[in-house]
């Protein structure tokens, strides 16, 4: 899913532990938008 789809919302956790952040994911959910809808944006 995370490699094909145009946006993605990952459910997890994120934990601080000794100075280092980590997320930990759980589940990704394809970002439910038609790529019709949306004008890409070039910022160069």
């Amino acid at each position: 899913v995370a490699r094909k789809a145009i946006g993605v919302v990952i459910e997890g956790v994120l934990e601080y532990r000794d100075g280092v952040t980590n997320f930990v994911a759980h589940r990704f959910v394809e970002w439910p938008m038609t790529p019709g809808g949306w004008r890409s944006r070039d910022f160069r």
